[in-house]
């Protein structure tokens, strides 16, 4: 019992761990609860703006939405308040979800958006793409009539046999991108005429292109497709319609616009903590504690791990305790300096209770988006033969900060 209670006073010492007053105490019980209250409500928040978006997928047969365009209403979703979404799951799988976001003015108490990677709901990310033709009424469907218009896709999720019916390939534009770079030619004109295109589901006035008997023309531009979270897109991304007379149109995409999530250019860094248990180590590898990153895409992430171990050493023996982090709970070995640290008490050091308090940061590849599980673990190497020595991991942190490629 005597060396029990020495442990504890020396364990009290190098902490600096005082009395709790119970005002102290309570407040972090209705803290706890109320941060539990939270979470609760931010479970429901996620499962009903997860149905919204299932319920539009299903609507709009074209597959899943691409990862980014879910990851961005998700979070859009998840700040309003849970009768809000409600109201949005009770209207339907085809009412227009933006101007529905829009016409909600005040979001949750205490919920209030962060800016946006630029500050408007225009504001999109490009990414180009190698030249693929969509369509090509030469090789399929047949040039279009004078005063004819005629749907294409442009993103993916269509079945294959929609694109060979337009006599192209799906070429890369995700589900959920709400703009396209794309050429436009027009070519074996029957007369003078132009093109007209708008979003599918939509309406357009301006001319895209104007032609001449037997032309053959192109023009790049930037058009707008249907939007998903605006619209059904199940017929088609881009109506095309020919006026005054009719011609064959191929259809080239360049490149992409599409709403990302934030989370996925910026680094997030999560913590975990464990005191107040000590873990006593054998020679077996065990897990003191863990931390869990959520990646939105490939990229790094950085563990820094810090620990306090103890051992009540005995003269003429020697102690070792090995600790670092690694990706599985049952798994202890080190590279000393880069992912683990070993704290080595000579045979000749006196009878007594040691301590020691170490960092270490490692660096482990994140591949794709995903959950990643670290753990910090320990082992001893037992040469001491008294079974009554402790040695114990007392104090362990791990902090993972994910860096996005």
């Amino acid at each position: 019992m005597s060396r029990i209670v020495s442990v504890v006073a020396i364990a009290t010492v190098v902490l600096g761990v005082a009395p709790v007053p119970a005002q102290q105490v309570r407040q972090a019980g209705t803290e706890g609860a109320a941060q539990n209250r939270q979470q609760t409500v931010q479970a429901e928040k996620l499962g009903v703006a997860e149905q919204i978006l299932q319920a539009r997928e299903q609507a709009q047969q074209r597959g899943g939405f691409d990862v980014s365009f879910r990851r961005y209403w998700t979070d859009q979703l998840t700040r309003l308040s849970t009768p809000q979404l409600l109201a949005i799951s009770a209207a339907g799988p085809d009412a227009n979800l933006r101007a529905q976001m829009a016409s909600i003015t005040r979001p949750a108490a205490g919920d209030v958006a962060a800016p946006d990677l630029g500050d408007s709901d225009a504001d999109l990310v490009f990414t180009k793409l190698t030249p693929c033709r969509v369509a090509d009424t030469r090789v399929a469907g047949g040039a279009l009539a004078n005063a004819s218009q005629r749907n294409f896709y442009v993103a993916d999720g269509a079945t294959p046999g929609s694109y060979t019916a337009q006599g192209g390939v799906p070429c890369g534009v995700p589900f959920g991108a709400t703009s396209a770079a794309v050429n436009i030619t027009v070519t074996q004109a029957a007369g003078s005429g132009w093109l007209r295109a708008w979003p599918y589901g939509s309406s357009g006035t301006a001319s895209i292109i104007n032609y001449a008997v037997g032309n053959t023309l192109a023009n790049g531009l930037i058009l707008p497709i249907c939007d998903p979270a605006a619209a059904n897109c199940d017929g088609g991304d881009l109506t095309v319609r020919a006026d005054a007379a009719g011609t064959h149109v191929l259809i080239d995409v360049m490149g992409y616009f599409l709403k990302v999530d934030k989370a996925a250019y910026r680094s997030v860094t999560t913590t975990n903590t464990r005191i107040g248990s000590s873990l006593l180590l054998s020679e077996s590898c065990a897990n003191f504690t863990t931390v869990q990153v959520v990646a939105p895409g490939p990229g790094e992430v950085v563990i820094t791990g810090t620990a306090l171990v103890a051992v009540d050493h005995l003269t003429g023996y020697a102690d070792n305790i090995d600790w670092g982090i690694q990706t599985s709970a049952t798994q202890c070995t080190f590279t000393m300096s880069q992912d683990g640290m070993r704290f080595w008490l000579s045979p000749s050091a006196p009878t007594d209770t040691y301590q020691d308090y170490g960092t270490i940061t490692a660096r482990f590849p994140i591949p794709a988006a995903g959950t990643y599980t670290y753990y910090l673990n320990g082992r001893c190497d037992p040469q001491n033969p008294d079974l009554e020595a402790e040695r114990a991991l007392r104090v362990g942190t791990l902090t993972a900060t994910f860096h996005p490629q």
